[in-house]
């Protein structure tokens, strides 16, 4: 069978493993006379696709572990070498040597291959893999600062927790000062310290723009939170090839959860209009060298108008 030119060849050694062991439960099936015609040819060959390409689709994965793939490597490395494995083996097996329905056979395995639990291990594992990367790639968060602002790590304003305050000529008197303070240092305005107690308590702190006064001094800026950071970020496009198989996945999953009905990618590039899967599979994996806008929107447009479930 045909590898991709790139995979590492140390990683070849269990796909042939189980490339010799599927060619001898093939024969051995096929030399039995009872169970041979219960399960046909055709599904003879689909056993030993799919044996062997779940094998070379976990060595797939090693490989992005090992740093020779990328993810998106390796999601492309795999779909080719399933329909090359289909092509190979249904040619090779073949008594009769007719192409004539290849085409066919090849459209019905492919879907029971994405039908698959193993399939969707595959997906799960390419997840967690992307997740990994991700952590790795994050890098750690800046400490927050403590110089003049009165705040622990924990957001605890320490210079008046819980004051007692009294209003006086529009300004703020504290009951009790610290120790060691002037008594002209208890006075602030009444808003600044009002609003700065606030934020404390709530465990918020100030843009770069914003200052505050402590005891009658300009405190600096202190850097925004993660969480506001985070929620200042753009989301993520949902246009990388992972983003679009999971996006496939989760509608399939959708429909069969609120309908009962198993759909198939077939289903979905029918409904676009297509009279075959080539375009979908391309704008699935996001082929580089056939690009095509119609058919971005026309998938994108099934997966939000969810025509399945009407």
């Amino acid at each position: 069978m045909n590898y991709p030119e790139d995979f590492p060849e140390r990683l070849k050694n269990p796909v042939e493993s189980a490339i010799a062991e599927a060619d001898s439960q093939f024969h051995e099936v096929l030399s039995d006379v009872d169970a041979a015609p219960k399960v046909g040819f055709e599904g003879l060959v689909f056993r030993f696709v799919k044996k062997v390409l779940f094998t070379f689709a976990e060595q797939a994965r090693e490989a992005v572990k090992q740093e020779a793939w990328t993810l998106e490597r390796c999601r492309q490395g795999v779909d080719e070498y399933l329909h090359n494995l289909i092509v190979d083996a249904y040619r090779e097996k073949n008594p009769s040597g007719n192409d004539d329905w290849l085409g066919f056979f090849e459209e019905w395995a492919t879907e029971k291959i994405y039908a698959s639990n193993e399939w969707r291990k595959h997906l799960k594992g390419i997840k967690a893999l992307a997740n990994a990367i991700s952590a790795e790639a994050q890098p750690p968060s800046p400490p927050r600062s403590r110089r003049n602002t009165g705040l622990d790590l924990a957001g605890t304003h320490k210079a008046f927790v819980e004051p007692r305050l009294e209003a006086k000529n529009g300004e703020t008197i504290a009951n009790r000062a610290p120790s060691g303070t002037p008594r002209s240092r208890k006075r602030t305005k009444i808003n600044e310290l009002s609003g700065y107690a606030a934020r404390s308590h709530a465990g918020l702190t100030h843009t770069k723009s914003e200052s505050v006064r402590v005891h009658g001094k300009k405190a600096e800026p202190v850097q925004e939170t993660v969480g506001q950071t985070i929620a200042t970020q753009a989301p993520p496009t949902a246009n990388s090839v992972m983003d679009r198989r999971a996006a496939v996945d989760a509608y399939i999953d959708e429909v069969f959860k609120k309908t009962g009905k198993r759909i198939t990618r077939t289903d979905i590039w029918k409904a676009a209009r297509y009279k075959s899967r080539t375009e979908f599979e391309r704008w699935e994996r996001k082929d580089p060298k056939h690009p095509n806008k119609t058919a971005h929107q026309h998938f994108t447009r099934i997966l939000s108008d969810k025509p399945h479930l009407k």
